[in-house]
């Protein structure tokens, strides 16, 4: 393996030690750092590629807890990269973090839209410290479409999420659009729907409405669903101040959504 390879696997062997530490979890590094001993790994500009696995079981407002705990870490390594790869820039994430939970590993779903993609790569176990071909219980689920769809999206929210560099820029924005909810999101929830009229499978209103009752079910599951429904409704027209959407909101609609599409949810209100 060359050096730079090496020091990359060592940083992220530590910095996945402080992680389970905190957070138990899985942790697998990919990528150019450990295929084919690290000869295509760039020390500057090559990415640090971790598959993260929520601990089961899971919930949607865990799901948001564990990702901003994880972001904090994962800040950490963003600032341990500069010293040691010897990275000149800290305005663009050196690392890039795919976080999933079991069905998507069971289901093979990755945020690319590559079907195959936990079965046909290498993967380095962090926490085990060897290299491995697939990860195991890769593919043994199958999913329509529709619902894989949703969920490559809600994957790239999070990575987006989490994607922040080590001066602290990039991540996921407050949102205050004209909308209620971003379009993406809404296109999303409405495209899984079973039953719509010929040409309204992408009409946002559809997933817009899909959400809000969605929201309107679950608000009593804790105080982050219920502010959540109430900020929704509040930008679909009800009365109060017009707030925006904070990135923790946006993460939660998000895994509602993926709740929704994997089936995992107590709401079937959708179906």
């Amino acid at each position: 393996m060359t050096e730079g390879a090496k020091s990359a696997v060592a940083l992220c062997e530590k910095w996945a030690a402080k992680v389970v530490a905190e957070l138990p979890c899985e942790l697998f590094l990919f990528g150019s750092a450990i295929y084919k001993q690290g000869e295509q790994f760039n020390n500057e500009s090559s990415d640090l590629d971790i598959v993260v696995i929520f601990p089961e079981p899971t919930s949607a407002i865990a799901r948001v807890s564990f990702l901003q705990r994880l972001g904090e870490h994962k800040a950490g390594l963003e600032l341990d990269m500069i010293p040691a790869l010897a990275r000149t820039s800290c305005t663009v994430a050196g690392s890039s973090i795919v976080a999933i939970t079991q069905f998507e590993l069971k289901a093979n779903i990755h945020k690319s839209g590559v079907r195959q993609f936990f079965t046909k790569s290498f993967f380095y176990d962090l926490i085990y410290k060897k290299q491995i071909d697939g990860l195991a219980n890769a593919g043994t689920k199958a999913l329509r479409d529709e619902d894989r769809y949703s969920i490559e999206y809600v994957q790239r929210v999070r990575n987006n999420f989490l994607a922040r560099s080590a001066n602290g820029s990039g991540g996921v924005s407050a949102y205050d659009g004209p909308d209620p909810l971003p379009k993406e999101l809404m296109r999303m929830a409405a495209q899984r729907l079973d039953g719509l009229p010929y040409g309204e499978s992408f009409d946002t209103r559809h997933g817009l409405d899909a959400i809000s009752e969605s929201l309107s079910a679950r608000k009593a599951e804790g105080s982050e669903i219920k502010d959540l429904h109430k900020c929704v409704s509040v930008r679909r027209g009800a009365r109060g101040k017009h707030p925006h959407l904070s990135p923790a909101n946006q993460l939660l609609v998000n895994e509602l959504l993926f709740d929704q599409a994997s089936g995992e949810n107590k709401d079937q209100s959708s179906k």
